[in-house]
């Protein structure tokens, strides 16, 4: 039994487009996969600060940084700055307890303390009593 096989020819022109569609695809698998690796396996993450007393006056820092899981995050200070007459600001807490001394039940940070970002997080203002 024979078996017919055709004979296909491409042109010149045909040949060079299939190269470049080859080389287009290979480069973009290469920049997704370097993307991946760079970004730590997550999402970006953000740090907002808040402030939830209401007596204060002045302005929460702005962190316009999108962070890899993973990253080391430098927690900003009080660069508003915010200000509450008769107390003095500590810092920040991963918890909402209206702003007295880090009291709230979650993690306090100090301007300039450095922690791991795995998530979405919001540092709320921190106060003491007194000057």
């Amino acid at each position: 039994m024979r078996i017919p096989i055709r004979k296909r020819t491409f042109s010149l022109s045909t040949i060079a487009i299939w190269a470049a569609l080859s080389s287009l695809l290979a480069a973009c698998s290469n920049s997704t996969m370097a993307y991946s690796s760079n970004m730590g396996g997550g999402p970006p993450y953000k740090v907002t600060y808040a402030n939830t007393t209401v007596a204060t006056t002045g302005s929460v820092p702005v962190d316009p940084t999108s962070y890899a899981a993973g990253s080391t995050v430098k927690v900003l200070g009080n660069t508003g700055p915010l200000v509450w007459a008769g107390f003095t600001f500590i810092g920040w807490d991963s918890r909402d307890d209206g702003g007295l001394d880090g009291g709230g039940g979650g993690t306090f940070y100090s301007p300039g303390a450095s922690f791991t970002i795995d998530s979405d997080v919001t540092l709320y203002g921190t106060w003491t009593s007194g000057p």
